[in-house]
């Protein structure tokens, strides 16, 4: 441990901007202040643009499509959102390198459907 560290800790807690609920946020690895709200509108997760995106729950109403097309667009709804892709590529371990060349993969792909939906647009993408 080290020798200034009780000397740190106090100074955190008078320097430190304070929350609304008058505590000191915490500080992730990296250094930059991470606060967990829960409560009046937080759900006691990561605040939102932090950690891992979290699904909400699907809502579809029968109404007068019947049971079928609630289904349909239930399906659609879920094949949108990419919820199974993601069961699928949760369901075993990722190494932290293959996750980096995968997410790499994937935002090239994105890039070149940009660059080829522009060139159809008959716009210049740069």
């Amino acid at each position: 441990m080290c020798p200034n560290a009780a000397r740190t800790r106090v100074l955190r807690r008078f320097f430190l901007p304070r929350l609304e609920s008058g505590r000191t946020p915490t500080r992730s690895r990296r250094g930059e202040i991470v606060s967990f709200r829960s409560g009046k509108d937080g759900d006691g997760g990561p605040p939102s643009g932090q950690g891992p995106p979290r699904h909400r729950p699907l809502e579809v109403t029968v109404g007068d499509r019947g049971v079928e097309g609630a289904i349909r667009l239930f399906k659609k709804l879920v094949l949108r959102d990419g919820i199974l892709r993601d069961l699928k590529r949760r369901a075993h371990y990722e190494k932290p390198g293959d996750r980096r060349r995968r997410k790499s993969r994937e935002a090239a792909r994105r890039l070149r459907k940009q660059r080829v939906r522009a060139l159809a647009r008959g716009e210049r993408f740069d």
